[in-house]
């Protein structure tokens, strides 16, 4: 559905140089080229997450711009966290690969060649983690759930929205734009 969505939009707009494809990126063809990749929050679902990206980073066209964003080791627990123990359980049964610093993550990115154009650390405490907090408070599906996130909606995007504002030292993910090392 979002890979027919994505190319509505583009048609749309009259975007014709963009193409929208759903791929398992465990198994990339070597063949493939691509200008722009865009990951966010997936790379922890992946068991081996290193190995995707020396994937990644070999379709990546040489002028190609690639987009990582991923959470990152945390200091203190979430907001609510004694509330939110059975989202907690399905995150540590989906989050498959090992837990790394926002330092961690980028050395492995420039240790596969990947040029780090600029690392900007996300989801602040008493912003973007309070928003998904709050968020996943009502997370389990139920009518009365949903009409809740529904009434926090509001006040989770406006968190998210003062993310880059934030002051807060803590910081639980990490956004990576990098460009392809390939000349």
């Amino acid at each position: 559905d979002l890979v027919r969505l994505g190319q509505e939009t583009a048609t749309s707009l009259q975007i014709g140089n963009v193409e929208f494809q759903e791929l398992n990126l465990t198994a990339l063809d070597p063949d493939e080229a691509f200008d722009l990749i865009v990951s966010i929050d997936v790379l922890e679902h992946i068991p081996e997450p290193r190995s995707v990206l020396a994937l990644m980073q070999n379709v990546l066209t040489p002028k190609g711009y690639a987009y990582f964003h991923i959470p990152t080791t945390r200091q203190r627990p979430v907001p609510f966290s004694r509330h939110l123990e059975s989202s907690d359980h399905w995150a540590e049964e989906e989050h498959l690969a090992e837990d790394l610093t926002a330092e961690e993550f980028v050395n492995v990115l420039e240790d596969l060649g990947f040029g780090i154009e600029s690392v900007t650390r996300t989801f602040g405490y008493w912003t973007g983690e309070l928003a998904t907090s709050l968020f996943a408070l009502p997370h389990a599906q139920s009518r009365r759930n949903k009409v809740l996130q529904g009434l926090l909606s509001p006040l989770c995007r406006l968190l998210v929205l003062l993310d880059p504002f934030a002051w807060d030292r803590h910081r639980f993910a990490v956004g990576v734009m990098m460009r392809s090392d390939a000349d």
